[in-house]
């Protein structure tokens, strides 16, 4: 039996992360419709919070749109400690009837790119803008800007819970 799967996003890298994900856990008959589904929050969320929320209303509006029992959203979103430090994020949820959270470990923003955006600039032009000092901020800066681990991860522990 084919399972019908909603993601509330159109990045083509979203979904591929989300059928790597099910393919790890085995899950290999499914289609997946994707939609532009509306997180609800502002375009780069500032909270683990509000990251998560953004992911539920994903999940939940692309529920409401697509009829379909199984849907998820994916967001990506900044953690900041105190008044030094800025983490990066990635919350997945299933939607079944009820709310499932995944949520990926926390990477470090480099401190050059957190001062700019603390000051309201962009996080993906920051990251563009940022010269590496080593081959580890190098690696840094890419999983930050493809998000690609973090994305797996947060879909692995959202669908761990559950047996589709």
């Amino acid at each position: 039996m084919t399972i019908k799967i909603g993601i509330g996003t159109t990045s083509e890298n979203k979904i591929i992360y989300l059928k790597q994900a099910l393919k790890k856990l085995n899950i290999l008959n499914f289609d997946i419709i994707s939609i532009d589904a509306q997180s609800e929050i502002k375009e780069q969320p500032t909270s683990l919070i509000e990251t998560i929320q953004g992911s539920n209303n994903r999940a939940k509006n692309t529920n409401n749109e697509t009829g379909l029992d199984i849907c998820f959203g994916l967001e990506g979103g900044l953690e900041f400690y105190e008044k030094y430090a800025c983490y990066i994020c990635t919350v997945s949820c299933l939607f079944k009837g009820s709310l499932y959270n995944g949520i990926s470990s926390q990477l470090k923003i480099p401190n050059e790119v957190y001062l700019k955006i603390k000051n309201n600039e962009d996080l993906s032009e920051s990251l563009n803008n940022y010269t590496p000092k080593n081959k580890n901020e190098l690696t840094l800066k890419n999983m930050i800007l493809s998000r690609q681990e973090m994305f797996e991860q947060a879909l692995f522990n959202c669908l761990i819970q559950i047996d589709l």
